[in-house]
């Protein structure tokens, strides 16, 4: 009876790795493709450092995954719209927002 509990935790946690580094692979197939695709036009619009712009990026990769729109380019495209906007955004990283 205990050997079968403990096999069954065991299974169950290996499925759980499983699934989180697939979902870990597709927030950085995400993640790179909103690097390659806005890095440039990120840094022209508001003078991002590198580690900035990582940031940035990552958290676009996370809402994006997070909500999960009916398309990838259709997300974007508003998040886009909305920094071209809003020129008054303020990057603020993690390490920042703990200082305060």
């Amino acid at each position: 009876m205990i050997s079968v509990q403990s096999h069954r935790q065991h299974s169950v946690f290996i499925s759980k790795q499983k699934y989180q580094s697939s979902a870990q692979k597709r927030n950085q197939r995400v993640f790179e493709k909103l690097v390659l695709v806005y890095k440039s036009r990120l840094q022209e619009i508001f003078d991002l450092t590198e580690q900035q712009l990582l940031e940035v990026s990552a958290c676009l990769a996370d809402s994006y995954l997070n909500d999960r729109p009916q398309s990838y380019s259709s997300f974007v495209n508003q998040i886009m719209l909305e920094l071209l906007e809003n020129h008054n955004v303020i990057f603020v990283s993690q390490a920042e927002l703990e200082n305060l």
